[in-house]
């Protein structure tokens, strides 16, 4: 390592340790405060936080297998124990919030979350106050108040509930100190002021303070709703037509019939007797067929499965051909013999 001289140095102020800090060195030049300085910020003590009683006073619902305690500490801050779910066990915790109208609610993890009961949540705040503790905590009186409060949020019908969670603080006090009579008087006029301007499919009521754009999505939705609903009906009655020609074809009625007849046993809950109604229909279709198909008869006189009209029909053409005469002569001709008479569906059994 080359060596390198320093001319012109002035030194002002020279500190040193007793140990250098690299071999070789025999002084390192260094700042240094003494201690107990109350410029130097590193002599100070730490700052710890005070110790803050802690309490297991609220009990979450439960939800899959579990549920979680609600601690509460003496400053009145709240935070949620982990446990382990059934399907999930994974220790896990909720956020815990509360909302403008002072209840508690706990945020979604692992896809769940839990409920919590208002009163005995407030029930615990109002046992844990200890002005002592905190200068700034809530007085007794104070929140004994928010008690009286929520008891009778909680309380509050599902249309009142939604009514007073559109109301701003003042309105909503002023909402809650009024008679349930009152509330449904408050109600109405509250609706007359803002009309239901679409109701959907569903049942549920749009009003006009949602805006254009969402009444218009609501009632597209219904729309392609109805379409998807057509389209899948016209589908099933395709199907079922389908499975009627082929399984039912010597059924008496229409196609559309005997669709029916089948969508009527494809209603049947219990299975046996869903299968048992299927084959039974089926097979009167196939004995059905068996009784219509005529049945021909052979110069010897033997009898041979086959198309009694397609019989007639041959006779009436060699009948024609041999005596040259019209297709219509003819089949009247033959029908006149006792062959076309024995093929004839329309003649009498007793005189065939």
């Amino acid at each position: 390592m080359p060596k390198n001289d320093l001319f012109d140095i002035e030194i002002r102020e020279f500190s040193a340790v007793p140990d250098g800090a690299h071999e070789g060195a025999n002084a390192v030049l260094m700042k240094r405060r003494d201690p107990g300085d109350a410029n130097n910020p590193n002599d100070d003590p730490p700052k710890t936080p005070p110790i803050q009683k802690r309490l297991l006073s609220v009990l979450t619902s439960v939800a899959d297998g579990h549920q979680h305690g609600i601690e509460i500490s003496s400053r009145g801050d709240c935070w949620v124990t982990y446990s382990k779910g059934k399907t999930d066990p994974t220790d896990h915790s909720h956020a815990i919030a509360k909302g403008p109208d002072g209840t508690f609610v706990l945020g979604m993890t692992g896809g769940h979350t839990h409920t919590i009961d208002q009163a005995d949540m407030a029930q615990a705040l109002l046992a844990l106050v200890n002005k002592g503790d905190d200068p700034m905590a809530p007085t007794a009186e104070e929140l004994q108040a928010q008690v009286d409060r929520l008891t009778k949020i909680v309380a509050l019908t599902p249309e009142h509930r939604a009514h007073f969670d559109t109301l701003d603080e003042a309105y909503q006090d002023d909402f809650l100190a009024k008679s349930a009579a009152d509330r449904d008087a408050a109600l109405e006029v509250a609706k007359s002021a803002d009309p239901v301007a679409y109701t959907t499919d569903a049942g549920m009521e749009i009003r006009k303070s949602a805006g254009d754009v969402v009444i218009a999505m609501a009632k597209q939705a219904d729309a392609t709703a109805r379409e998807n609903a057509t389209l899948r009906k016209q589908a099933e009655q395709t199907a079922l037509e389908k499975r009627a020609t082929d399984e039912l074809p010597n059924l008496g009625g229409t196609v559309q019939v005997r669709a029916a007849i089948l969508s009527a046993i494809d209603g049947i809950e219990d299975e046996d007797v869903r299968k048992a109604a299927h084959e039974r229909v089926r097979a009167g279709s196939e004995s059905l067929g068996k009784v219509f198909k005529p049945q021909g008869h052979s110069g010897a006189g033997d009898p041979v499965d086959g198309s009694a009209e397609a019989k007639l029909a041959a006779l009436t053409k060699t009948y024609a051909e041999k005596h040259n005469v019209s297709m219509a002569k003819a089949a009247a001709a033959g029908l006149a013999t006792d062959e076309g008479n024995r093929l004839d569906p329309a003649a009498e059994p007793a005189a065939r």
